[in-house]
């Protein structure tokens, strides 16, 4: 009985290990999952915008939820993304979430005559759901012009 003691003390620590064990996540899953919504803030595609959110993703400082999300984007109609890219500062990754900082700019047309380009910074904060991948929490962005 006593030699049996070792093994039960290794098999309990090694099925405590491997159930409480999070997936390692790197940086490129965070730069992969920013490209994919700006690929997808291009387009203006509401229904893959809004679900990139997770259920009580927030947008802004106001829209939580990708239904209400979703109903946001498609109220833009006068508006075109003719250029957007992102330029990563930092990421710091924490388990199963993640936060992205770095500068954003865009260039739209309105009403399709006119354009401007704005530029500021960009917050993003990820949340990695079991079979569905990284979702975003928070959304926020700071124009500087």
């Amino acid at each position: 009985m006593k030699r049996l003691i070792p093994f039960y003390t290794f098999l309990a620590l090694a099925t405590f290990i491997a159930c409480t064990s999070e997936k390692a996540h790197t940086n490129q899953e965070i730069e992969e999952a920013m490209q994919k919504y700006g690929r997808l803030i291009l387009k203006m595609d509401a229904d893959s915008l809004s679900s990139l959110y997770a259920e009580d993703g927030q947008m802004g400082n106001g829209t939580i939820g990708p239904k209400a999300i979703r109903e946001k984007l498609k109220s833009v109609t006068d508006t075109k993304v003719m250029n957007y890219s992102t330029k990563t500062n930092k990421i710091i990754i924490m388990g199963d979430s993640a936060t992205w900082e770095g500068t954003y700019s865009q260039k739209v047309m309105m009403n399709n005559k006119d354009t401007f380009t704005m530029y500021g910074d960009l917050r993003a904060h990820w949340i990695y759901v079991k079979d569905a991948g990284w979702k975003i929490k928070v959304m926020q962005a700071r124009s500087i012009i």
